[in-house]
């Protein structure tokens, strides 16, 4: 299986001290260790950084090389990075445009053309209602942990 994860299941994932840490854990240790082919956008790089370095809680927050690093791990233990094009990026905001879909809801748009894109089983997410909204293909493809 191949599964795309959302920011939110990265910054919970790597953050032992998140409220959803176990259930997000779950699925990246799933993919660190061979058993799901794991992905991210490049978005959720850029989306991970500065959600982790501005974290409400001081003493679970990393400094900024800290988030590097943590992000650097998940990539080089084989979590693939998928990026889009400037075509892509053009598409997924024309989409919106026509739906009359604003805001905040790019970014998810942004991430689930990156999951269609790489072709995955499934999306990770705990926003399921947001990703269902733009979803470009099966809306039972988006996944809660």
């Amino acid at each position: 299986m191949k599964a795309l994860f959302d920011s939110n299941i990265v910054v919970a994932g790597v953050l032992r001290g998140h409220v959803h840490h176990e259930r997000a854990a779950h699925w990246l240790n799933r993919a660190l260790s061979g058993e799901v082919q794991g992905c991210i956008s490049a978005t959720t790089v850029a989306e991970c950084y500065a959600v982790l370095t501005t974290y409400p809680d001081a003493k679970a927050r990393p400094g900024p090389h800290q988030a590097v690093r943590m992000l650097e791990d998940l990539i080089g233990q084989g979590v693939e990075v998928v990026s889009l094009s400037a075509t892509d990026y053009l598409e997924v905001v024309g989409s919106l445009a026509d739906r009359n879909i604003r805001g905040r809801l790019v970014y998810d748009a942004m991430i689930a053309r990156a999951a269609a894109q790489a072709r995955v089983d499934r999306l990770i997410t705990f926003n399921v209602a947001d990703f269902v909204r733009v979803w470009p293909l099966d809306p039972a493809m988006v996944h809660a942990p």
